[in-house]
């Protein structure tokens, strides 16, 4: 049987306007990591998701560079 290939979408183009936080709550901290981090980082761990796509707003790229910073992973796709 052929293996089926299972991809993770997190979508986190959000603003965060009504947490009123001057930056998207994605990209909170809590702890070490970001809410994004903590995210992606479930998503990879996961044995039976094989990519994962992240979405983000274009406005918000720095905030992800320093999100994705630490993690080294191929199954994270380039934004």
């Amino acid at each position: 049987m052929k293996k089926k290939i299972t991809g993770g979408l997190i979508v986190a183009a959000g603003k965060g306007v009504r947490s009123g936080s001057k930056i998207p709550k994605q990209y909170l901290h809590f702890g070490n990591k970001t809410i994004l981090q903590k995210n992606i980082e479930n998503f990879i761990n996961e044995p039976l998701i094989d990519f994962v796509q992240v979405v983000i707003n274009e406005k918000h790229i720095d905030y992800y560079k320093k999100t994705i910073a630490k993690i080294n992973s191929s199954k994270l796709l380039p934004k």
